[in-house]
């Protein structure tokens, strides 16, 4: 159902004259199951490996599709969310983890990147501010792009 909310926002934002749009998306709308470690968002197709990521993926298309004279879009895709408000992913991730249910993938040496959601706001921000001001010619405008906080949100599990 993600698409039809993506194309349900999109289609108001153009009968109200909104001229930015930006998507808050997911990296599970290019993660095919395999590394991505050193590689950029241009570099990632789409996949689709669950219902989630397909409809997220056919919202996402259909914003950075929209992308034009009457609106300038783009993605933001946050990886792995947390927050000191967070009842959900920090505390079943650690409950998880002590049950001894974690699961691993690979060797053990999978890399994971977490994001506070502060700065997932402030890439959201950072997106619509340089749309706002450059529009659809903006280098940013069309484009797909994964939030992470870089090396210090990147954890060895």
């Amino acid at each position: 159902m993600n698409h039809i909310g993506a194309r349900n926002v999109l289609r108001a934002c153009k009968a109200s004259g909104v001229k930015v749009l930006v998507d808050c998306s997911s990296p599970s709308t290019r993660f095919d199951g395999y590394d991505i470690q050193g590689k950029c968002e241009s570099e990632l197709p789409y996949a689709s490996v669950h219902e989630y990521a397909r409809t997220k993926a056919l919202g996402e298309k259909a914003i950075l599709e929209a992308n034009g004279a009457d609106i300038a879009t783009c993605a933001v895709a946050p990886h792995q969310v947390y927050g000191t408000e967070d009842l959900l992913f920090l505390p079943a991730f650690l409950e998880t983890a002590k049950s001894g249910k974690l699961r691993i993938f690979g060797s053990g040496e999978n890399v994971v990147s977490f994001t506070h959601v502060d700065n997932i706001c402030h890439a959201l921000c950072l997106a619509g501010e340089k749309l706002a001001v450059e529009g659809n010619e903006s280098k940013a405008a069309g484009e797909f792009f994964v939030a992470t906080e870089g090396d210090s949100g990147i954890q060895k599990l």
